[in-house]
């Protein structure tokens, strides 16, 4: 006979699919059309094809499934891939860039999205397939690169959150901030799946127009204690007067998905399961264990009828000790003590499938995690004091894994109670 448990598994795993399904790259691109000589947006406007020169930059986790729907497009003149993984299509110039962290391929990916840019004309079109990741995958430093990913590693260590992380990011790169759409003397039209609240800092901005200063970077890391830990051509990059940017108008873009249609998809199939869906918008940041000891309490709270909270966007780690994991691992982990011996169930999702140094994307909890972890002499407080929720959740069989989904709109984090 089945229990409750058996089906709230059932059902996390049907809504979070739903969540993955909306914002799949194939999905995404669908709302994109060629009609004739031209690209029909989403909101009807269409952008001329006929009679000039298209070149394409993709770049994020999910450049490799975005550029081969534009394949159709074409002709297209050069395409640029930069992914998480190989692109083999013919006629595209790809590489695999790194993540968290750029390293030379990066570089060379980077490089060539500003060779791009350069050589298209006043009358030419140059398209921007951007998504989350691309801050790492496509790079043109403005300081040795050694000293750039020391620089990252140092606020990521540190649980910045991914604005002052871009914010930093931009200061210390020729592509970002702008960088891209100053080289750039043609139509530029940038076509987006969004793992950041403000589109303009999607892969730390190589399109938008950028009105903070390195000044500004540099107060962040001083905020943080890191002006004297980054490397001295870093604080001196930063510290150095630069000249007025160029003025510079945002591009023509299109958000195609992002992390408010994952939660729309999943509320969905949620209500189609028969639970109230409450949905929460970017409330899901700030430091991870923290949003999961708010979610275990949260399950503690008499409902109704069986209810489905839904919250969307990125937490922070500080990583204090020497264990594996990620921030959704965290967030669950945070919450078994709260959970315990409750009709309830939280599951925590990268969307990108990739949940920190880990081959899992995120971790399930519910009434009886505590007790079996108990069976197997696993303390949930020692484990997250030493930053390990991947081997609680492992000796568990807890982990999700979906593998690389090829995008990325940040997190989702579900919890069901009956």
């Amino acid at each position: 006979m089945r229990s409750w448990r058996d089906d709230a598994r059932d059902h996390a795993r049907q809504i979070l699919q739903a969540a993955l399904e909306a914002v799949s790259p194939q999905v995404a691109m669908r709302q994109v059309a060629r009609d004739a000589d031209a690209l029909v947006l989403p909101e009807g406007t269409r952008v001329r094809l006929a009679g000039r020169t298209v070149r394409v930059v993709a770049l994020g986790k999910a450049a490799g499934m975005m550029a081969a729907h534009a394949q159709p497009w074409g002709p297209l003149a050069e395409v640029v891939v930069s992914a998480p993984y190989r692109v083999d299509i013919p006629g595209f110039e790809a590489y695999v860039g790194a993540h968290p962290l750029p390293d030379e391929e990066s570089v060379r990916a980077g490089e060539r999205a500003l060779e791009l840019a350069r050589a298209t004309g006043p009358d030419d079109l140059l398209i921007l397939l951007l998504s989350g990741g691309a801050s790492a995958m496509a790079e043109a430093p403005a300081v040795p690169l050694d000293d750039l990913r020391r620089a990252n590693e140092a606020l990521l260590a540190n649980g910045a959150p991914i604005e002052e992380l871009n914010l930093v990011r931009r200061h210390l790169s020729r592509l970002k901030g702008g960088g891209l759409a100053r080289a750039c003397r043609g139509e530029l039209l940038a076509l987006c799946i969004s793992d950041v609240d403000d589109v303009a800092t999607l892969g730390s901005g190589p399109a938008w127009p950028d009105a903070s200063r390195r000044a500004d970077a540099l107060r962040a890391l001083e905020r943080r204690g890191l002006a004297d830990v980054v490397p001295r051509s870093v604080r001196e990059h930063l510290a150095r007067d630069e000249p007025p940017a160029p003025r510079l108008a945002p591009p023509r873009h299109v958000v195609l998905a992002d992390n408010e249609t994952a939660l729309r998809a999943a509320a969905a199939r949620a209500a189609a399961l028969g639970y109230e869906a409450r949905v929460r918008e970017r409330w899901l940041r700030g430091e991870a264990r923290e949003r999961g000891r708010e979610l275990g309490a949260l399950a503690r709270e008499p409902v109704a009828r069986p209810t489905a909270h839904l919250a969307g966007g990125e937490t922070t780690v500080r990583v204090v000790g020497g264990g594996r994991g990620g921030r959704n691992q965290e967030v669950a982990l945070a919450a078994v003590d709260a959970l315990s011996a409750r009709d309830a169930l939280l599951a925590t999702m990268g969307t990108d499938g990739v949940d920190g140094p880990t081959d899992a994307a995120g971790a399930i909890v519910d009434g009886l995690t505590r007790a079996r972890a108990d069976a197997l002499g696993l303390d949930a407080h020692a484990h997250l004091a030493e930053n390990d929720a991947y081997a609680y959740f492992d000796a568990l069989d807890d982990l999700i894994r979906t593998g690389p989904t090829g995008t990325n709109v940040r997190d989702v984090a579900l919890l069901l109670v009956r």
